[in-house]
């Protein structure tokens, strides 16, 4: 794929074809600062969004291969905005220029010294964007797919139909208890936004809503908690409550789901030694692309905790592409969809495979096989820079 946009002198002309298997490096790195508006507001009880800041990363290579990756930051989450992701992606690309992209070696090396150094400094969503586009690019460049790349086995999957509050009854349609695979319905301490019939099939997303456990028992009975699929992170487990409160739920048998908590190789290898949570949300624009999920997945595994194949709400084409290279229905407990043509308004990038809004099928081209828009792409950067050597 050729540069989207590029800034004046960051398109470089193809090599030849020989010169491209012995000696393709990265010649440039583009970032771009994007706000993608919704179709309809996403709200629950950390967050209420009409649109997405976000940092897009292009790295382009010395045969014209362009590579793309997406910095979806949450505050409330890891503590990253867009200006510090801006900031990281600014001074880490002169480390990444020249790089050599070889079809005997993938990019894991690399960027697993990155990697580590960004888990410790909590900066995992913007290496996240770096990661995903070296990965994006290699594939391309060594006609190599990225899912043989990491030894993963993937497979087509039904996903979850994540519902903000104020669309609670969306859950109680036909269609959707026949073709999503589950739900997860927010819910917070002012209303438990749950339709009757629904909580066994359901998993319930508390998003820190409660501080003690009796609130949320006066909220839901531990009972019917025992019958869902699973309860994702309804306290702050870094309070001595919101601990005490999870080893309650622990007790009483009810599945827990760690996501706000869980961002860095740290945070995992303590939750994992406190046994807090028996399912770990993993989301690849949260926990730093394919080198930060592979190394929260080996740790989940060898702690013996379930694993759920995350999302960000409102993602575009690219965390969707990266995503379709790990999707298989053995692997995860819960598979999400960001199903991002009902949320975003004008996506920049658009898959060049297209799935069904319930279901995720591992992805049949190179790279994360998405195709930018050039015009939208433009039309949603309110800053960009270009790094060349």
């Amino acid at each position: 794929r050729p540069g989207v946009g590029s800034a004046q002198g960051c398109q470089r002309k193809p090599l030849p074809i020989l010169e491209r298997f012995v000696s393709c490096r990265i010649t440039s790195i583009e970032l771009r600062q994007v706000t993608q508006p919704f179709w309809m507001r996403f709200r629950h009880n950390l967050a209420d969004r009409s649109q997405n800041q976000s940092v897009i990363c292009a790295v382009t290579t010395s045969d014209g291969t362009t590579g793309y990756g997406e910095a979806l930051p949450r505050p409330y989450v890891s503590g990253e905005t867009v200006g510090s992701c801006w900031s990281y992606l600014n001074n880490t690309a002169p480390q990444v220029l020249g790089l050599a992209l070889q079809r005997k070696e993938t990019p894991h090396a690399f960027l697993r010294e990155l990697y580590d150094q960004a888990s410790q400094t909590r900066q995992t969503v913007a290496f996240g964007a770096l990661d995903l586009a070296l990965w994006d690019a290699w594939s391309q460049v060594t006609r190599r797919s990225i899912s043989a790349a990491l030894e993963w086995n993937t497979g087509s999957s039904r996903c979850s139909l994540n519902l903000g509050l104020g669309f609670p009854s969306l859950i109680q349609l036909p269609f959707a208890r026949r073709l999503f695979r589950d739900q997860k319905v927010k819910t917070t301490a002012r209303g438990v936004v749950v339709p009757k019939g629904a909580l066994p099939v359901t998993r319930l997303d508390g998003n820190r809503s409660f501080k003690q456990v009796e609130e949320l028992f006066r909220a839901i009975p531990a009972k019917q908690l025992r019958l869902c699929q699973g309860l994702e992170e309804p306290f702050d487990p870094t309070t001595p409550d919101g601990f005490e409160s999870y080893q309650v739920l622990r007790q009483h048998h009810v599945p827990t789901i760690a996501d706000e908590s869980l961002v860095t190789k740290a945070d995992a290898s303590k939750l994992a030694e406190q046994k807090v949570f028996t399912h770990w949300n993993l989301r690849l624009g949260k926990v730093g692309g394919f080198t930060g999920f592979c190394e929260l997945y080996r740790m989940a595994t060898k702690s013996g905790i379930t694993v759920n194949l995350g999302v960000m709400v409102g993602e575009s084409g690219i965390l969707q592409g990266a995503q379709k290279a790990l999707v298989h229905p053995d692997k995860f407990a819960a598979i999400e969809s960001s199903y991002s043509g009902l949320l975003l308004a004008s996506d920049p990038f658009a898959l060049t495979q297209k799935d069904l809004p319930w279901q995720v099928t591992p992805s049949r081209t190179l790279g994360l096989g998405i195709s930018p828009h050039k015009k939208r792409l433009v039309r949603q950067t309110s800053q960009s820079i270009c790094h060349q050597p």
